[in-house]
């Protein structure tokens, strides 16, 4: 049963379909349960098992946090920075699909009003982005 459970801590790959707080809650309890059997594994090891099971779209944040320094991982910490992530990617998908209905009602209004609106709706886009970056961020 150990062997088990360590073997599935570390060779979990989390799917990119479904929410990952429960995912990475689930390596987090097989931890918590391995601990309950007087088989302790460090906080950083659970951390680096959780990065490790991420999917390729979040390359660069494995990056960053896998270059954290061990004394500074916990699995807290990295489940934190993971959620954020996936709430900043979400809200850019939505963002994204938005922004592409907007361009398609702008084509329309382009031909009567000119460029300039295009252009005008394509700096609100961006300041919109950034505002809600900034609330994602500051809610750390």
């Amino acid at each position: 049963m150990i062997a088990q459970l360590i073997g599935e801590i570390f060779h979990t790959t989390f799917m990119n379909d479904s929410p990952l707080e429960p995912q990475m809650n689930t390596i987090h309890h097989k931890a918590h349960i391995l601990q309950t059997l007087n088989h302790f594994l460090t906080g950083s090891l659970v951390a680096v098992a959780i990065i490790h099971s991420l999917f390729e779209t979040y390359s660069t944040l494995k990056t960053i946090l896998l270059s954290t320094p061990e004394d500074k991982l916990s699995s807290n910490m990295i489940i934190n920075h993971i959620l954020v992530e996936e709430k900043s990617q979400q809200f850019q998908l939505t963002f994204q699909t938005a922004f592409v209905a907007h361009l398609g009602k702008g084509k329309e209004k382009a031909q009567d009003k000119g460029k300039g609106e295009q252009e005008k709706g394509w700096v609100n886009m961006h300041t919109a982005r950034r505002r809600v970056t900034t609330r994602l961020n500051a809610g750390n």
